[in-house]
């Protein structure tokens, strides 16, 4: 058969022609393959140009958002009373802005552009006029918030920084400063206030601006307003050479630890938080619980107050009251007045814990003490020569040549001046120095350092820790040394001069005495909260009831001083006035001048009374009950320089008395003897 017989056949039939599948599937092969080919081909640039392309820095600096390290403030502690009621807690506060220039553009262009039709200028100028209607009603709400200014007055302040010349007065009405440092209670009062005006609910179409106060976002605010300011301190900031109160002692523990976030710029200015990066949280500050009643606090601070306002002379005082068991002070005032104003000022100055002066005859229970314990004396009983109110301290003197001197004692003059000998007891009750002179001379003039040691021995004139820094260091004179000791330095610590002492340290001794001989030390902070709770694992510093010295006497020792304070409260003591009280009470009188400088011949020395008159320091330490003492208190008043003899600081000294009645009488109304009354504090 030829070959066109079968194309004949194959044309009939339709049988395709030998092999004409496989070319056409070779051929599909072959295009499928360089397809494939040219992908794998596409792939590997793009992988190469993937992995060794890099961006121009440049752009990609440009078209990266950047993220910033921000650190996120923690919200410090509060401060709160022995009972857990807030003495300072971290508030927000606010500067209140006003933007006046709300569509000023739109009225100033319609009355500028001839080119605007007159519907829409009338249209503009009703609404500037509306304008002026709502921030008429403004006015009278800042006027009620604010009454320094009248509605009228505050209207016609908005109206002069919207209409006023920016070129004359600057950045004009866009930031109109309302009100500074404003509480959260008066922001939100001002912004509903200005919703209401506006008739909107969004403040910020009416040109409200509240920013707020300071990097850290909170004020303090301080519910009991001046009471305890002194004590609660100040926040510490930076360059501050002193921290005050317990927010400068314990300002990390409330502080607490910033944590930190990251923020990333977009859409050119606006932040947000980049999500991708570590968030650090803050760790909130820990509350400090301090030892401070304020029932007790209050009547301290009003009595202080009352004595300060009640004579001229005074300038200055202090307030402690201390439980005598546990040595937590409960009350702790300093008020000053003013120079200029005369008002008086609890944040001025903390005399409690830096005022060390001569305390005077408060002094003369060291003495008792020490002729007590070391058998000098077999009780107060003991009788001592009157010398007919004269002594003379140049015999007991180890001092050679040592000019002889006399010292009248007025009190001992005037009260035993017909008896040849008076008891130590009744010496201590009408504070007579000259008995105490010539005790402790007589008994520790041969050896003064013996009588030096033992006042070191208390415990007292070492440095010891305290919850307010800035706690003054008494003094003692050093025996021997001629810069600080001479003939009359032995008799005149004896009566409580030629020594410093804080009024701190003073009833500290007293509520140790009061304690049968264990003296505690002094504490202002009980511990340490977080979220409601005590954290009894958390320790800064040496917080907490201590023992300053377990062996300040003897309970015997304590008892017989005890026995002779109590006539100082009675009848013919020089602290009678307490025999009145409503709760049975013992304590002592003390009168002291104060040493000060003054320019002598040309050089600076020190002076008791100088050429302005004297200056004196009165003090009145009381305990009470009289009957298992619970409370040691003490009232110290500083006066102005005075014109007159050397007793003239007796009167106002005497009317410590009083004011420390006034504080035995209120704390017992309120029922602080009482067995269930400490079960209010927070341990």
């Amino acid at each position: 058969m030829t070959e066109n017989d079968n194309i004949e056949r194959r044309q009939e039939t339709g049988e395709k022609k030998p092999g004409y599948k496989g070319r056409v599937d070779r051929l599909m092969f072959i295009y499928h393959l360089f397809l494939l080919l040219v992908a794998i081909l596409f792939l590997v640039i793009i992988f190469f140009r993937i992995t060794t392309y890099s961006i121009d820095p440049y752009i990609k600096n440009k078209i990266t958002p950047h993220s910033t390290k921000v650190k996120t403030q923690p919200f410090r502690g509060a401060i709160l009373a022995a009972d857990g009621s807030y003495l300072a807690i971290a508030v927000p506060e606010y500067n209140i802005y006003m933007d006046c220039t709300i569509r000023k553009k739109d009225f100033d262009a319609s009355k500028r552009d001839n080119v605007l039709s007159d519907n829409y200028k009338k249209r503009v100028a009703r609404t500037d006029a509306d304008w002026i209607e709502q921030t008429k009603e403004l006015a009278d709400s800042l006027s009620v918030i604010f009454p320094e200014r009248t509605p009228n007055q505050w209207l016609e302040y908005i109206k002069h920084k919207r209409y006023g010349n920016p070129k004359v007065e600057g950045k004009g009405g866009s930031h109109t400063i309302l009100k500074k440092n404003v509480d959260y209670t008066t922001y939100i009062r001002l912004k509903n206030a200005f919703r209401k005006a506006y008739h909107t609910s969004d403040p910020f179409k009416t040109g409200w601006i509240a920013e707020s106060v300071s990097q850290e976002n909170f004020v303090r605010h301080y519910p009991y307003g001046p009471l305890a300011r002194r004590v609660i301190g100040n926040i510490p900031r930076d360059g501050d050479l002193h921290h005050i109160g317990i927010e400068g002692r314990y300002n990390k523990v409330l502080r607490g630890e910033y944590g930190h976030e990251y923020h990333k710029t977009v859409d050119g200015k606006r932040a947000i938080l980049d999500n991708d990066s570590t968030i650090v949280k803050a760790n909130d500050g820990y509350d400090i619980l301090t030892t401070i009643d304020m029932n007790f606090q209050q009547v301290t601070h009003s009595a202080l107050r009352r004595e300060l306002e009640s004579y001229d002379v005074l300038w200055g005082g202090c307030a402690i009251v201390m439980e005598a068991r546990t040595g937590a002070i409960r009350a702790m005032v300093n008020l000053q007045k003013d120079e200029k104003t005369g008002q008086i000022l609890e944040n001025k100055f903390e005399y409690a814990t830096r005022q060390a002066g001569d305390p005077g005859s408060v002094f003369k229970v060291f003495d008792c003490m020490m002729a007590l314990e070391d058998g000098k004396i077999p009780s107060l009983d003991k009788k001592m020569p009157t010398h007919n109110g004269y002594y003379d301290a140049g015999p007991f003197s180890n001092v050679k040549n040592h000019k002889r001197e006399l010292y009248k004692d007025k009190h001992l003059f005037f009260s035993e001046v017909h008896s040849d000998s008076i008891k130590i007891i009744d010496a201590l009750k009408v504070s007579s120095n000259n008995v105490f002179m010539e005790l402790i001379v007589n008994n520790y003039g041969d050896n003064p350092q013996r009588y030096l040691d033992r006042l070191y021995g208390t415990g007292l004139f070492t440095s010891f820790d305290f919850d307010i820094d800035g706690l003054a260091t008494p003094a003692l004179p050093t025996y021997g040394n001629p810069n600080s000791w001479s003939a009359p330095t032995l008799p005149n610590i004896a009566i409580g001069y030629s020594v410093t002492l804080t009024p701190l340290h003073l009833v500290t001794l007293y509520g140790g005495i009061a304690n049968d001989g264990m003296m505690m030390r002094p504490y202002l902070v009980e511990g340490f909260m977080k979220d409601g709770k005590v954290c009894n694992g958390m320790k800064a510093g040496n917080t907490g009831k201590g023992v300053l010295n377990a062996s300040l006497c003897s309970k015997e020792t304590a008892e017989e001083i005890r026995r002779g304070l109590a006539t100082v409260t009675k009848k013919g003591g020089t602290g009678e006035a307490m025999s009145s009280a409503k709760c049975s009470s013992i304590g002592k009188t003390g009168t002291a001048r104060i040493l000060h400088n003054e320019e002598i011949n040309g050089k600076i020395v020190p002076v008791y009374q100088g050429k302005n008159g004297t200056q004196y320091q009165a003090t009145f330490i009381c305990v009470w009950p009289e009957e298992k003492p619970k409370y040691a208190a003490i009232l110290v008043a500083y006066s102005k320089f005075m014109r007159g003899d050397d007793f003239g600081g007796t009167f106002f000294g005497s009317r410590n008395v009083d004011y420390m009645k006034e504080i035995v009488n209120k704390t017992y109304q309120l029922g602080v003897l009482n067995d269930d009354y400490n079960e209010r504090y927070i341990h």
